[in-house]
């Protein structure tokens, strides 16, 4: 395999070391054009290009270029231990992400993306189910996988958990966009099923490999988990949940949300109904579920997805349908 570009390199060192952001690398890219030009660029013209940038950052930034070897040597580490540094302008990153207004500079992955996974639906919800919630979950989960569509979801205890486990018991294929490094998988409870999903599927993060997790990196990843999908699907949400900020950016990216409509009403479902009173597709019975599955593959994300900052094969009547609604 060949060695990475440099420009993939010195990405690396503005992000990881001097710590900038997407929106942040946007601006001095659209700036200076290239990495090394941003290494190479002066302080004053860096402040001039993001006046955001801290005293910090610009004196990392102007002192990078000598530690191009030293950040080429741990990407070659990485890909070593399995993992895969994919930056923005490489033919394999993600298409659905680039859409976004400020895409991840870099990105890393255990597992394969692959072009099928294009056709995917994101299941997201509570981190703290009852056991209703985690029976629909699993059986939206295999339904798709069934139907060759691919799961995304954040790896979150509860529901996202159910997503990805029930995609992997139905031998479907599962993205996991995580809002930790890639070396320190969060929730820690979960490093044996990111193992499962690298098997059929792919973990990815765009924050330095060892960054930990707090709320800002959680609520950022949500941002992705739309972008990668075709659809978003709530499937139990209380107000003001992760999941309505999944649904939020779906809605920018002009892709429809989908919410489980349920019969009985509980605290951590009134977020579906929110979601259901303000337009979303409701989920009631398997007949809405096979309308959402025609219209996750009719849909296009080029056609989609839109720069918003808040910032297969068809269904054969005659295939064996899995019931999730009685």
């Amino acid at each position: 395999m060949a060695a990475y570009s440099r420009d993939t390199v010195l990405r690396a060192a503005i992000v990881w070391e001097a710590q900038v952001g997407p929106a942040g690398f946007r601006k001095l890219l659209a700036r200076f054009g290239s990495a090394q030009a941003i290494l190479e660029a002066g302080p004053e013209d860096l402040i001039e290009a993001d006046p955001r940038l801290t005293a910090e950052q610009i004196e990392a930034l102007t002192r990078l270029v000598p530690r191009g070897p030293e950040f080429a040597e741990y990407l070659a580490r990485l890909r070593e231990s399995g993992v895969d540094v994919v930056s923005s302008r490489d033919e394999d990153y993600p298409q659905g992400l680039l859409a976004l207004r400020n895409p991840p500079p870099l990105l890393c992955i255990r597992g394969r993306i692959l072009p099928e996974d294009d056709v995917a639906v994101a299941i997201v919800g509570t981190r703290s189910p009852n056991r209703d919630d985690v029976e629909r979950t699993y059986a939206l989960a295999r339904l798709f996988a069934a139907e060759r569509i691919t799961v995304v979801s954040g790896l979150a205890l509860g529901v996202d958990s159910a997503a990805h486990r029930g995609a992997l018991m139905a031998g479907g294929r599962t993205l996991a966009a995580l809002g930790s490094g890639i070396r320190r998988v969060y929730p820690a409870e979960n490093a044996d099923l990111v193992d499962g999903i690298a098997e059929a599927g792919a973990v990815l993060s765009e924050l330095a490999p060892t960054s930990g997790a707090v709320v800002g990196t959680l609520m950022a990843r949500n941002r992705l988990i739309a972008a990668l999908a075709r659809a978003v699907v709530v499937v139990a949400s209380g107000i003001g949940g992760g999941s309505l900020v999944t649904a939020e950016w779906a809605q920018k990216q002009g892709k429809p949300v989908a919410a489980v409509d349920w019969e009985k009403m509980n605290p951590k479902r009134l977020g579906n109904r929110q979601l259901l009173a303000e337009g979303a597709f409701p989920l009631a019975n398997d007949v809405h579920v096979r309308e959402l599955c025609d219209l996750i593959r009719r849909s296009h994300p080029s056609q989609s997805q839109t720069h918003e900052t808040p910032d297969h094969d068809t269904h054969d009547e005659g295939d064996q349908q899995l019931t999730i609604f009685d």
